[in-house]
């Protein structure tokens, strides 16, 4: 896929969020948290972070290790696989 096609899915997506969150002192506050209390990866606390304080109903994520080390957090965001997610928003489980 070449840059311009990138570029363009982006600027699609961005048509349709409703809620744009900023880097902000409480975010990266949250993150710290995250990198302290897990094994979480630096981006992956900050997306996370940014995720609750932009009051987000879930956090959409296919990395098992990632997920996993979720379930050991208490957290304002829930982080789900996008298959399970899908699975309980059609009532299939």
């Amino acid at each position: 896929m070449t840059n311009s096609i990138k570029k363009e899915k982006v600027k699609n997506l961005y048509e349709i969020i409703k809620t744009n969150v900023k880097n902000t002192v409480e975010i990266k506050k949250i993150s710290e948290e995250i990198l302290k209390e897990s094994t979480i990866r630096t981006y992956d606390s900050l997306h996370i972070a940014s995720a609750e304080e932009g009051k987000a109903d879930m956090f959409l994520t296919t990395d098992d290790k990632l997920l996993k080390a979720c379930t050991r957090l208490e957290m304002k965001v829930r982080v789900l696989n996008p298959l399970k997610y899908f699975l309980e928003v059609m009532d299939y489980e």
